[in-house]
This record gives structure tokens, sequence and C-alpha cells, in this order.
């Protein structure tokens, strides 16, 4: 008899919470099956990081640790049925550190099977080959044509959208994923798949850059220490510990636009699920690099494009149209020829801060609910509209940090500067 026709268990799934208690135990089993029977994610199985698609690939520098087993996937990520959920194609797990013992890690493949699959067709079909090549050797191709010509690169990644020589030099000398022909096979994939761990390298958390640390690559995984607990957990924070994370988030905008002497990174994918919290120094992190534009500011200098030394405000979008989810008004025109441009700011207090800020289905900012102190005057409300509407937005953030910092200095422990 078919289990559907079965009197027990339709009067199984009638019960209250029936279906629900039904899919746990199938999830169950099915989870204790996989493990018993090898149906289940391994970092040392060359396959499923993609180790055999190289020199397509991002690199091979911590293959040793991968293949090895210093590397482990937290139980629920070892799960290959629950692969299809993670979207992302983002899993957790630990590295055996000889000093630090058991380190928290993430381990990333940077995008999903089909958009992988469709890269290598693209990448086949631009080097001439047939569509199902091997991608390979169409990578091959295009390592050549990233030394001949930098604008040909300029579409491939945010990264590139502002394309010049040093540029292209700094990325690749910070690259450390091996050297010679698979070293530039590497980056050149790296690039045209997920920029991000070109960003992590070329601007290190070592160096004071306000990203994950990069640990290493094999095929195509990488691996970067866990970066601390979501943005998002913090809504729900006491107001002075979420001034604290505000005024640290305006620094980390300050940062990207002018720290650098010749390079400005502007953010085009500012979400709260993009950023962590440092468990240690309780700064926010950008965790999801793959949409940072560099600007080389000498490039700006020396080709001087019309208005280049004027200070650029963002157009903001207009929610009063359609109302959407961490929505951003950018142009790569006026990014890239800009010396000056607020555009990080503007991402910050419109999608983070400020009252229009929306985030699953929440709204609101990091900075609703401010004590009667601080909002008496009504200054902080103007700032933070100033800041996401483009009226004075250069100076709007750099007063709302003394307005919120009466907060985290009246609290024991939070650091006033």
């Amino acid at each position: 008899m078919a289990l559907w026709c079965c009197p027990l268990y339709r009067r199984f799934l009638r019960a209250p919470c029936g279906c629900y208690t039904f899919l746990v135990i199938v999830t169950v089993v099915w989870a204790l099956l996989s493990m018993i029977f090898g149906f289940n994610n391994s970092l040392k199985d060359a396959d499923f990081i993609g180790l055999t698609a190289c020199p397509a690939c991002l690199g091979t520098s911590w293959c040793h640790q991968f293949l090895s087993g210093q590397l482990k996937l937290n139980f629920w990520w070892r799960l290959r049925l629950l692969n299809f959920l993670n979207h992302k194609q983002v899993f957790f797990g630990h590295f055996r550190d000889d000093r630090k013992g058991w380190v928290s890690v993430v381990f990333k493949r940077l995008a999903s099977a089909d958009e992988i699959l469709v890269l290598d067709q693209r990448l086949c079909h631009e080097a001439g080959l047939p569509g199902h090549c091997n991608v390979s050797h169409a990578v091959r191709f295009f390592e050549k044509v990233i030394q001949l010509n930098t604008e040909v690169a300029s579409g491939w990644s945010d990264v590139l959208r502002c394309p010049s020589r040093l540029l292209l030099q700094q990325l690749a000398k910070r690259h450390g994923e091996d050297s010679g022909v698979s070293g530039l096979a590497h980056f050149t994939y790296t690039l045209r798949l997920n920029p991000e761990p070109v960003i992590l390298q070329a601007f290190p958390k070592s160096e004071g850059w306000p990203f994950p640390q990069y640990l290493g690559a094999c095929g195509r995984f990488i691996a970067v220490v866990n970066a601390g607990p979501g943005l998002w957990s913090f809504v729900g924070a006491p107001w002075y510990r979420r001034a604290a994370l505000a005024r640290d988030l305006l620094n980390l905008a300050e940062k990207l636009t002018w720290s650098d002497l010749h390079f400005s990174l502007y953010m085009l994918d500012v979400t709260f699920d993009n950023f962590a919290v440092d468990p240690v120094d309780g700064h926010p992190v950008l965790v999801d690099a793959e949409n940072v534009l560099v600007v080389d500011r000498e490039h700006v200098r020396e080709a001087k494009p019309e208005g280049w030394n004027e200070w650029y405000e963002s157009d903001s979008y207009n929610e009063n149209d359609v109302p959407c989810e961490a929505c951003l008004t950018y142009s790569y025109t006026s990014l890239c020829n800009h010396l000056y441009h607020d555009h990080n700011f503007y991402a910050i207090c419109h999608n983070l801060l400020g009252a229009g800020a929306r985030w699953r289905g929440w709204q609101g900012g990091l900075l609703q609910g401010a004590p009667p102190y601080i909002t008496a005057d009504g200054r902080l409300i103007t700032l933070l509209q100033q800041c996401e509407q483009p009226t004075n937005r250069f100076k709007a953030p750099l007063n709302v940090k003394p307005k919120i910092g009466r907060s985290w200095l009246e609290n024991e422990g939070v650091p006033a500067a």
C-alpha cells in the first residue's frame, strides 16, 4: 500500500503540527543516512571544492590545509541535502591552528553552480572555443588579454569599472595565489567570477582595512576568518551600542573613501547582511566585497575629466516612487571621474542608519529610538536627512558622530574614540 494511502499516515498528518513533525523526522533521518553513507560535503573532496577545474579556479595556496583535514565544516554545513538552500554558497567551519587551536572560519564558493557553469561557457565562447570546452584553455587566452589591454577588463567586475594600469598592477601584485602562469590564470578567473578574494588581498585587514582576514584558496573555495555576528543581529541592541556602531560605520565610509593615497573604494551593495561586527573590538566589517568599485585617484588627476576636482553629491533613490530594500542610486561615470565623491556616506546613511532604511520587511535604521536628550532639539533627524539626501552630505556625517557621541561616552566600557 502506498504511503499516501496509509490511514495511519493520513491521521498523523492531520494531527496538530503533524506535517512539520514529519518533515523534521525525514530531515533528521536523511541527515543520519548522509553521514553514515558519505553523502555529505567534505573539504577534502576535490570535486566538491572545484580543485579539478584548476587553473580555472580561485587558487591553490591553501590546498594543503583543505586536503590534509585541518579544516572542518560545522555539522549542518556538512549535509549535502541542504546545499540547495544555501544560495550564497557560504559554509561555516573551523581551522586547526597550531598556536591558537580551532579558529572559526567561513568557506565561500563565491557563486552558485549555475553561475559558475554560465561563466565557464561564456569564457569558452569569448575565447573562440566550443561552448563546452575545457575552461582552463579559455582562461589562458584571457591571461594575455589582461596584460595587453586594461580597458577590456573594465566590464569583468565592479573592482575594474574604472580601469587603470596602476590599479591592475596593484591588484595583481597583492594577489598571493601562486605565481607565474598558474597564478595569472587564477587572478584572471577570480576577476571574472567574483573579485572578493582580490579585494581582500589588495586591501588586507592587517593594514587596517575593514575586511575579513583572508586565509587562502583551494579550487573554487576560499577561506576567511569568521568576522563575527551579522550587523542585522544588532538592530534590537541598546541605543548606545547602536550609536557606537553608527559612528564606526561612518568611520568605515571615511576610511574607504579617503585613507589610501592612491585609491578610493566605493561600496555598491550595502545591506545589513553584508556587514559583521568584530567580537574583539566591536567594529563593523564588510564581509561581502564582491561589489566594491576601486578608483585610481592618480589616474583621475592625470586624465582630468570634466568636473574631476569638484565635490560630487550622489542623487538619492526616490523612495516615493517604488519602495524597495537596500536600494541605491549611483553612476559608474560619476564615481570614476571624480576625486571627491560622497557615495559611501550616502550608502551608509540611506541603507543602514536613517529612517528610510529597509531590510527584511523592517524599516527604521540603526539610529531609530534615540533617547529624548538626543532627539529633543531635532538636530539628529535633520542631520540624518541631510546625509540621506544630496544636501550638504559631506558635512552631515561628520556632525552626526559628535551628536550621538554622548550616548556611548555615558556607558562604561564603550570607547569614546
